[in-house]
């Protein structure tokens, strides 16, 4: 695991998921409601459109930490509270930011967040894991 140091940055660029991926994740994951399958009835409703599955957005956390702690560390030895505060659509692109927030001799702490381009935080949590 490499060092870290408070305020330390990690950005990672997303593209958005398309909606044959929202189907596919939605079959996987049983998260195949209309809203995430169905353009044209999502559309009608007072979402006007279609949203991506917050596990989908979620999804790039896994190879961001797998690269930052190893991936062992991570699924083994890290905690994850996670807040859903807004939504995304079909195609578009998010900006995963991963800060580090607390750097012990026994643990690592890391603030994310998922930014739409125009600023909309997508979701916020909280990562430990133990070093």
């Amino acid at each position: 695991m490499m060092d870290f140091e408070v305020g330390q940055q990690f950005v990672a660029r997303v593209a958005g998921a398309r909606q044959g991926q929202l189907n596919d994740f939605g079959r996987m994951m049983g998260t195949a409601g209309r809203i995430h399958t169905d353009p044209e009835w999502a559309a009608g409703t007072p979402a006007g459109g279609v949203l991506v599955q917050g596990g989908l957005v979620m999804a790039p956390l896994h190879d961001v930490m797998s690269r930052l702690v190893g991936t062992q560390r991570w699924l083994r030895g890290s905690r994850l509270t996670i807040k859903i505060v807004s939504f995304t659509r079909p195609n578009e692109p998010i900006t995963m930011r991963v800060r580090v927030s607390e750097a012990t001799a026994d643990k690592v702490g890391f603030a994310v967040s998922w930014i739409k381009e125009d600023g909309t935080t997508v979701m916020v949590a909280d990562v430990e894991t133990q070093r």
